[in-house]
């Protein structure tokens, strides 16, 4: 099991290029499933484990220090080619499901390095935008932010033409306490 944090940077507006947010993610890898989500909300979903209250419940929800932006989950399926994303809506859920896609990757001769990685460029279209992702063949995973992957290696980096969205990899971990959500 692997946990990759990344850092999600999105303008919230397309017209205002002032409002940019930031938020951490992770994607969660396990045997056949991979779950990229929130890791602020991972952090939330622990702690609410603990509470027996709905007094501690509010509190914890007014103190927390941190916000969490993206409630959404993407779980990926191999065994199975699907792919499913889930965003909780109060007590119930917004679930679908679509096929693994294989993206039509076009891999340049661009390198560069990244935290002592060497990083390749790669190009596809997805969701009406050309994306430009980075990857590494050093980590020989096919996965990466979002729904993205299927790349000869782990994708290190991944930004849209416009930078709207960008996700970059901040670190690796093999042992981390929320592990057990990879099907949150």
């Amino acid at each position: 099991r692997l946990v990759i944090h990344y850092q999600k940077t999105f303008q919230r507006d397309s017209t205002n290029p002032e409002d940019i947010r930031k938020e951490p993610m992770v994607l969660l890898i396990g045997d056949s499933l991979s779950n990229f989500t929130s890791f602020n909300r991972i952090k939330s979903i622990s702690e609410v484990r603990n509470i027996e209250t709905g007094e501690e419940m509010l509190n914890h929800l007014k103190n927390r220090p941190y916000n969490i932006r993206a409630h959404y989950s993407i779980i990926k399926n191999y065994p199975k080619g699907k792919l499913t994303y889930r965003e909780p809506i109060f007590a119930d859920s917004f679930e679908y499901q679509e096929s693994l896609k294989n993206y039509e990757w076009e891999i340049h001769e661009k390198e560069k390095k990244y935290l002592n990685y060497h990083l390749q460029k790669a190009t596809t279209y997805y969701g009406g935008r050309q994306w430009t992702a980075w990857f590494t063949a050093q980590i020989p995973l096919r996965e990466g932010p979002y729904k993205f992957g299927g790349l000869p290696g782990l994708i290190v980096e991944m930004y849209d033409s416009q930078r709207h969205y960008s996700f970059k990899l901040q670190q690796m971990e093999t042992h981390n306490p929320y592990v057990n959500y990879i099907e949150i």
